[in-house]
């Protein structure tokens, strides 16, 4: 099964997200594609003075995101899979929170570092509002990150989430999966939710870098 997962690399939640996806594909022969949605865009950050803390880095990593379009352009999405996996261990693990070494994350993958001017090329925003659409089209315009969407016989499906606030083990991985899938098949079904108390907890997808 094909599955689409919007990201935007700012955020924590969709880490631990995307950690999950990874971590249970294999076994339930899924293949994750990484596709953009800039939460810049999304809150308007992206040509405003806003004074939100979340607005400058927003807008750096949407500037990741356009290399990661130039990136999928010029190679594969597995390519935009492995950079993002770099990039999110360097924002969530390490706490990096400027991106001078973006050029040596490519260099490392094998990518052509020229992709870093992609950083400033705006023509790049259409595809990304593209791809948002795409997001927008199955859960609609109150979503953030992140978001899951299948192509089934009947039409697209998706919902924002699954939001989890830490790596399960991958038993319990697999069985969320099983859950979260069954919902989206289920053309009827909309909603659950419960008030988030707890952080997202970045150190239990650290296992998934040990071995």
């Amino acid at each position: 099964m094909q599955v689409s997962f919007y990201i935007d690399p700012i955020c924590p939640w969709c880490w631990i997200t995307s950690r999950w996806m990874a971590d249970v594909a294999k076994d339930r022969d899924l293949d994750v594609i990484f596709k953009s949605f800039s939460l810049a865009i999304k809150n308007n950050f992206l040509h405003s003075d806003s004074d939100s803390p979340y607005a400058e880095p927003s807008r750096a990593t949407h500037r990741i995101l356009r290399v990661m379009e130039a990136v999928r352009k010029e190679y594969s999405n597995e390519m935009v899979s492995n950079l993002y996996t770099q990039v999110g261990y360097k924002i969530h693990h390490e706490g990096e929170k400027t991106f001078e070494w973006l050029s040596f994350v490519l260099d490392s993958l094998k990518i052509d570092t020229a992709l870093l001017e992609a950083q400033d090329d705006e023509s790049y925003d259409e595809i990304i509002k593209a791809s948002m659409e795409e997001a927008f089209e199955v859960c609609g315009t109150d979503i953030g990150t992140p978001i899951l969407r299948i192509e089934s016989e009947d039409g697209p499906r998706g919902f924002f989430g699954p939001v989890i606030s830490e790596l399960p083990g991958h038993s319990e991985g697999l069985a969320l999966w099983d859950g979260i899938s069954a919902m989206i098949s289920f053309p009827n079904f909309f909603e659950l939710k419960r008030t988030r108390n707890v952080e997202p907890d970045i150190t239990s997808t650290q296992r998934l870098f040990e071995n």
